[in-house]
């Protein structure tokens, strides 16, 4: 007979964490004006159609034709689901990111129900409330891109991975190929999602023989829908989609690791510390601020390490009792109802994979940033919390008590400071300066669409390459502006700056979060 007492104060508990949830989602929503990539995806909503953005994006591959002319990693999925979204909400800074948040929300849930399936109620709640409040997850709720959709998707084809190999009924298998194939169409990276799941199907052949072949007959209808998109794989072997990142470093893989457990929006005053190493003028709260994010990424490795070294002594015995070794595929060892070898292979193999696509591929850098890991976020989690929960009660307690603790300065730091470039700010500045005849330099031509989004498109702004080509636009002009930002990547000598700085004199400059604006005037 079902606890049903259990049941009520388990559904009481997660409503109160989606709460939680909504409210970190939800809350100053729109502080931040679009960057960079937003901006993309917003001029694309404004600019043209529905059909036309699912046909640049399945065409073209590119749905802001006319501005980077070499993406190619558009997918539809998530752009033709906004723009429908965008209809009844507006285009807004709210609206477009209220999207991300909603399926932000959703994931928890998701996250919930697929804990559920692979442990048991109390890991499920303690790994939903985990991620209601991790940092990444709130943070990519609340910007106007494909992560937080590309979550839900990956989570919900999980839950119904499940289902099919527990129950094997054709409802669980169709949903499982429908979220699949979306996800196919969301993402390049989800192709490494669906890769753990046909490896672990295959693990599971001699066991559930009759459900495997169902599932991986389904894996080769969910790869058809990859063909049309191998022409433009292959087409990032010339400009990938991380090619503006670095190869794999230890230093990019510790900060890869410290983002899993949380992240840290300084203030001005503390960035700047950072960047030079002035750790004698950090205050009170900067040094509280960073041994909390510090204290909660080692608790949340202690526990993840803790369950994952179980794991590998588990299988040492089962290795050390079969012979040969292979007999171990043929064990109960490899059953759907052993979560942690599930979880770890869902971690491990398209984080491996990420890190050896960027190893190996020219210019897919992709290893480093947190958004391409997303999909394998609620791993970790489900195996951080479960971790915690093997614990005596009484220690768990301390354990969850602590995690919500040191939470709580690094998500107070997210809305306390601003932590995107303040392109909208710009833009409102430059209207009210600029006169007849100025022109308008930014330092990197793909970034012209951020202000062309907020300023408006104008003649008078150009998008330049290289000093030289500023030469050339500045010829017989009294009065030029110059916007940098990203400019490490697209002039780190700063040669457009050092041009101007020679030819005309600075008459005033103007500091936003993470772009410049320098006015120059004819030294005549």
């Amino acid at each position: 007979m079902k606890d049903k007492g259990g049941i009520n104060k388990t559904y009481l508990v997660l409503a109160l964490i989606l709460i939680i949830g909504i409210f970190l989602r939800f809350y100053l929503i729109d502080k931040n004006s679009f960057w960079i990539d937003e901006t993309a995806t917003a001029t694309a909503l404004k600019d043209r159609t529905t059909s036309e953005i699912f046909r640049n994006a399945v065409i073209l591959g590119n749905i802001s034709p006319g501005y980077w002319e070499w993406v190619k990693v558009d997918l539809p999925v998530y752009y033709v689901a906004l723009s429908l979204w965008a209809k009844p909400f507006g285009l807004s800074e709210a609206s477009l990111r209220s999207f991300s948040a909603f399926f932000g929300v959703l994931s928890i849930l998701m996250l919930f129900l697929v804990a559920r399936e692979l442990t048991n109620r109390k890991v499920a709640l303690l790994s939903s409330l985990i991620l209601s409040l991790n940092m990444i997850n709130i943070a990519l709720s609340q910007e106007a891109r494909l992560y937080m959709l590309l979550s839900f998707i990956g989570l919900t084809a999980i839950y119904f991975f499940i289902r099919s190999m527990m129950a094997g009924k054709i409802k669980y298998l169709s949903m499982f190929i429908i979220m699949n194939v979306l996800g196919m169409n969301t993402h390049f990276l989800y192709l490494f999602f669906v890769f753990f799941q046909g490896v672990y199907s295959l693990m599971l052949f001699k066991i559930e023989p009759k459900y495997v072949k169902r599932i991986l007959m389904a894996l080769l209808v969910i790869g058809a829908a990859y063909i049309p998109w191998l022409p433009r794989l292959f087409y990032q072997h010339i400009a990938g989609f991380g090619v503006f990142l670095s190869q794999p470093t230890l230093g990019v893989a510790a900060k890869t690791w410290f983002m899993f457990g949380t992240w840290i929006y300084p203030s001005a005053g503390l960035r700047e510390n950072i960047y030079s190493q002035n750790f004698s003028r950090f205050s009170i709260p900067d040094w509280l601020l960073i041994i909390s994010a510090f204290l909660l990424v080692i608790l949340m490795t202690f526990f993840f390490m803790l369950i994952i070294l179980k794991l590998i002594l588990r299988t040492n015995k089962y290795l050390m009792s079969y012979k040969p070794a292979r007999g171990i595929f043929k064990t109960q060892y490899f059953r759907y109802n052993k979560p942690i070898l599930f979880l770890s292979l869902w971690f491990f193999i398209p984080l491996f994979l990420t890190f050896f696509l960027s190893l190996v591929h020219p210019t897919a850098n992709v290893f480093g940033p947190a958004r391409y890991l997303i999909l394998i976020f609620p791993a970790f989690i489900i195996l951080v919390s479960a971790s915690i929960l093997n614990l005596r009660w009484k220690y768990a307690r301390i354990a969850i008590v602590l995690i919500i603790v040191f939470s709580l300065l690094p998500i107070s730091s997210y809305y306390s400071n601003v932590n995107k470039q303040q392109f909208r700010e710009t833009a409102m500045y430059m209207k009210t300066k600029l006169q007849p005849g100025d022109i308008v330099f930014i330092n990197k031509p793909t970034m012209k669409i951020a202000i062309d989004y907020y300023y408006g498109k104008s003649d008078n702004v150009y998008g330049v390459e290289d000093a030289t080509h500023a030469s050339k636009l500045s010829q017989d002009k009294d009065s030029v502006w110059l916007i940098l930002s990203f400019d490490k990547y697209s002039d780190p000598k700063g040669t457009i700056k050092a041009f101007l700085d020679q030819k005309y004199a600075l008459k005033e400059e103007k500091e936003f979060f993470d772009v410049r604006v320098f006015h120059y005037v004819s030294k005549e």
